[in-house]
């Protein structure tokens, strides 16, 4: 690494500005390539070595670097470096030492004679629990848990609070997750090996004389390590994070596959740290109460952009009125009713159905009522579908879609009056959109629904 210094330069804040890059390597602070906020890209520095080149010596410059054992000979000035930066810390570390109650099943597969079919994951020969693994299992616990306590809250805000702890990506927006979840390497743990007779999954049943042979690790000890951005460092943040640490240390949050046979499930092997010191779980429990009795309050350090997730969603969420058939018939289902029938849409853009009520779509959407929507008539299809993310997507479908052939059914649609002949006599179009790959195989890429005259 080369540092250029000029006559004009502060010399002293650009060498600062090196340590602190320098110290945030080493604690792992700055990470590179993908998957940074999940244990990847860490890197941990052995020593520190400077040679400094002036105008008395500039003519060894073109030597440095084929003399590597001689700047090996240099002082190891790390600790210097570090000590100005020792205090810029941009993260709050906590770790919790974890013991496994069994097995673990994160599995990676093998193809080679006398291996196992497939194993627990390993790096370096040792057996790890990938930070995607915890940070999974804790985001969908801790939704969860808002989803309950925060009940009065819509979908959106639940996630506009989802997305400002664990980041997200939408389209070409992103951002990167405020809470980073480490590898965690299991220690002292015992390797099992397991044959079991393998299934079949076109028949469903047991393969005669084949076998399955599977290499889990039981009985070890491993530290799960979180750091929080001190930008979003707050008691009911880390309160709301320690309930979701409660459930793994109970075994109530298990990791990994095979959960349902008992894999994947902890219990406590020590104290709760944060920066190495022992907390008082109570006082971090007690800001997330507080939280609970006031949830519209915004402290200083929660102004980090919850309106512009919203804002960012609900336009979103917006329906494409230029795209939605003029009149036709609609077919939505919500989480408290199913609606179906001819529909039209008035001077205000509003969607009214035969018997004059209007279909509330919008406000449905923004109090996650909505699962699907499908307005269509003759020639094309509107469809808005909720997604598990419980975002909404819309898309515009024709015959001008992508597709190799097309085949349309009729499907009659029956009432509650089953007994009734007038009933058979409504049917509803459904195109299939057939693609074909390269070995001329068959795939329904898309439908769409048709009125049929």
């Amino acid at each position: 690494m080369e540092l250029f210094i000029r006559e004009q330069d502060r010399e002293k804040e650009l060498m600062s500005q090196l340590y602190q890059m320098l110290y945030g390597l080493h604690t792992q602070e700055v990470r590179l390539g993908c998957k940074k906020t999940r244990g990847y890209g860490e890197l941990k520095i052995t020593s520190v070595r400077i040679k400094e080149y002036t105008a008395e010596n500039i003519l060894e410059y073109k030597d440095a670097y084929d003399i590597k054992e001689a700047i090996k000979q240099l002082p190891d000035c790390k600790e210097k470096c570090f000590e100005e930066a020792y205090n810029l810390s941009h993260y709050v570390h906590i770790e919790v030492p974890l013991k496994m109650r069994g097995g673990i099943s994160i599995r990676q597969y093998f193809a080679q004679k006398d291996e196992p079919d497939f194993a627990h994951i390993t790096a370096n020969t040792f057996p790890v629990i990938p930070g995607t693994s915890f940070a999974g299992a804790i985001r969908s616990r801790m939704r969860q848990m808002l989803c309950e306590i925060f009940f009065q809250k819509s979908q959106n805000e639940i996630d506009s609070i989802m997305d400002y702890l664990f980041g997200y990506v939408k389209e070409k927006k992103a951002h990167c997750s405020n809470i980073v979840i480490k590898e965690s390497v299991i220690n002292s743990a015992k390797s099992l090996t397991i044959a079991r007779t393998a299934v079949s999954r076109f028949e469903s049943s047991a393969k005669s004389k084949s076998y399955r042979k599977e290499k889990t690790y039981v009985d070890g000890t491993l530290t799960l390590k979180i750091d929080i951005s001190k930008k979003i460092y707050t008691d009911w943040i880390v309160g709301l994070l320690l309930l979701v640490i409660k459930d793994i240390q109970n075994g109530y949050l298990p990791v990994g596959g095979q959960t349902a046979i008992g894999r994947g499930i902890f219990e406590a092997d020590g104290d709760i740290t944060i920066d190495g010191k022992k907390i008082e779980e109570k006082s971090y429990f007690d800001g997330f109460l507080e939280k609970i009795e006031n949830p519209n309050k915004i402290d200083a350090e929660d102004k980090w952009c919850f309106e512009h997730y919203l804002a960012n969603r609900k336009k979103a969420d917006m329906l494409d009125q230029t795209q939605i058939p003029k009149k036709g018939t609609v077919y939505a289902v919500f989480t408290n009713k199913i609606v179906y029938g001819k529909y039209y849409v008035n001077n205000v853009g509003m969607c009214v159905l035969e018997n004059g009520d209007l279909l509330e779509i919008q406000s449905s959407m923004e109090s996650g009522k909505l699962l699907e929507l499908h307005l269509f008539d003759h020639e094309k299809e509107y469809r808005c579908v909720k997604t598990r993310r419980h975002e909404y997507r819309s898309k515009l479908i024709d015959d001008k879609t992508s597709h190799d052939d097309s085949y349309t059914e009729e499907i009659y649609v029956i009432g509650n009056n089953t007994d009734q002949s007038d009933d058979y006599k409504k049917k509803v179009g459904l195109v299939n959109y057939i693609c074909y790959n390269d070995d001329d195989l068959l795939t329904i890429s898309n439908y769409r629904l048709k009125e049929v005259e």
